[in-house]
């Protein structure tokens, strides 16, 4: 019944259920104690730990969440009879982040423990198998939530030793490598972070391929022991294919002589992997919130040898001058509109292709003609980066079809061209929130680079 005060709620399910308590969370907006109330004995307060940082132990994190979360911890245990927690174990926008939690698990249990919490849910993977080490990150849990005095370093390697046999050192030095990075740099980890954390800078990515690499290469003549190797290698495997694609054409060996943009073995290795070892160990999807692994592997699919037409003449316009033409319009889009049928707003000549030419922030299009100079007969790539969407044409041709709202991505085009001019195209627009347009080139004599002004060219109309 909802007919009545609240606070008597408790009370009647006590009166009609003795035998039955009311569960309740007390999640973000609602996870500090009142000051002048009580739950009654049947109540459990639920309380929930996701704003804090898991790289470091409630107590011991310099965070503000952190610090807030254990004096909210400390009141409710003074406040309430039955206190719970709902806790998390990995990165819920994308579950093949590496997460290292797992030195934390112990202080924070024993921690929940000391201030009368009688109830803990760790919340890891749950909509898909086989996510960032949640096998391990199951057993520690189960054993600590058993026994919050269980040394948790004899739980990691009982498992490892266990499960991994001879490719245990080395998935161990990998667990160590990411631990004490965001232990020594004080790196914080909340459950939303991606593989751009700073947690694989530096060369901890590297460092994590080659400790994966020899953990394989253990137990390659132990073909259940490798499969199971190879599903605990998923997440450095994500990790590394999404930093890379980030890296646009070095993804990539040009060859001139064919005119083809070659996928790097190494790179296309790791996909093949992942992909195999993903289906077959039963992956679904990628994220708390849809991701699914489907789609993935159609991105991923995306990244094949791409061979250029054959070579285009340049074009001899006359009295070519530096800059590019550049036409700038109001509106709100989802993707890039015909701005033939536009006014533009205001227009005139740039030096260089992005969005210095408008004080503009939302809600614009922009469109630069004029020409590439061509250094040399080549191969050039180019690669439009942008939020939002974006094209580029050459030679009336769509090159590199980067468009769509979506966040800072980039798309890469090859094409072969004659020494000279070329006549060039930038459609961009900005749908809201952030902007950014980058467009570079690589070919013959030039290592990738964003477009120099000495290379566009513009004539007068």
């Amino acid at each position: 019944r909802l007919d009545f005060p609240i606070d008597d709620r408790a009370q009647a399910v006590a009166q009609e259920f003795p035998d039955k308590v009311v569960d309740t969370l007390a999640y973000q907006y609602t996870r500090k104690p009142p000051k002048n109330m009580r739950p009654e004995p049947n109540v459990i307060i639920r309380l929930c730990s996701i704003e804090c940082c898991f790289a470091h132990s409630f107590e011991r994190c310099d965070q503000k969440d952190n610090q807030t979360f254990v004096k909210d911890v400390e009141g409710w245990a003074k406040k309430c009879d039955r206190l719970w927690v709902w806790n998390y174990d990995t990165s819920f926008a994308n579950y093949f982040t590496p997460f290292p939690n797992l030195r934390v698990r112990k202080d924070n249990i024993r921690f929940l423990a000391a201030n009368h919490v009688t109830g803990i849910f760790e919340q890891d993977v749950y909509t898909t198998l086989n996510g960032e080490l949640s096998e391990l990150s199951g057993y520690l849990g189960a054993k600590l939530l058993w026994n919050p005095d269980y040394d948790d370093n004899t739980a990691i390697n009982e498992f490892l030793d266990g499960v991994y046999g001879k490719a245990a050192p080395y998935i161990r030095s990998y667990i160590d490598l990411i631990h004490d990075k965001v232990e020594k740099e004080n790196l914080h980890m909340k459950i939303w972070i991606g593989p751009d954390h700073p947690l694989l800078s530096d060369g901890v990515l590297e460092k994590s391929v080659a400790l994966w690499d020899q953990a394989m290469a253990a137990v390659a003549s132990e073909p259940e022991v490798l499969k199971r190797v190879e599903v605990a290698r998923l997440s450095i495997d994500f990790a590394q294919i999404e930093r890379e694609r980030t890296q646009g054409a070095k993804l990539y060996n040009i060859d001139q002589n064919t005119r083809t943009l070659r996928v790097r073995p190494e790179f296309a290795a790791t996909i093949k992997r992942f992909v195999e070892v993903a289906e077959r160990s039963g992956v679904t999807c990628l994220r708390e919130a849809a991701g699914p692994l489907d789609g993935y592997k159609k991105e991923l699919a995306a990244y094949q040898d791409i061979a250029a037409s054959p070579p285009k003449d340049p074009v001899q316009p006359k009295n070519p001058k530096p800059g590019l033409a550049f036409k700038v319009y109001e509106g709100t889009w989802n993707t890039l509109p015909d701005f033939s049928k536009l006014t533009p707003k205001e227009q005139g000549i740039a030096q260089t292709i992005g969005l210095q030419v408008t004080p503009l922030k939302d809600a614009f299009g922009l469109v630069m003609d004029g020409f590439f100079n061509a250094p040399q007969d080549g191969v050039y790539v180019f690669e439009s980066r942008s939020n939002d969407g974006s094209t580029l044409s050459i030679d009336g041709a769509l090159t590199v079809d980067n468009n769509g709202s979506h966040t800072m991505s980039g798309r890469l085009g090859i094409v072969s061209l004659k020494k000279g001019l070329h006549s060039l195209r930038v459609e961009y627009f900005e749908g809201g929130g952030s902007e950014g347009l980058e467009v570079s080139v690589e070919g013959p004599g030039i290592e990738k680079k964003q477009i120099p002004a000495d290379l566009l060219f513009h004539v007068e109309q």
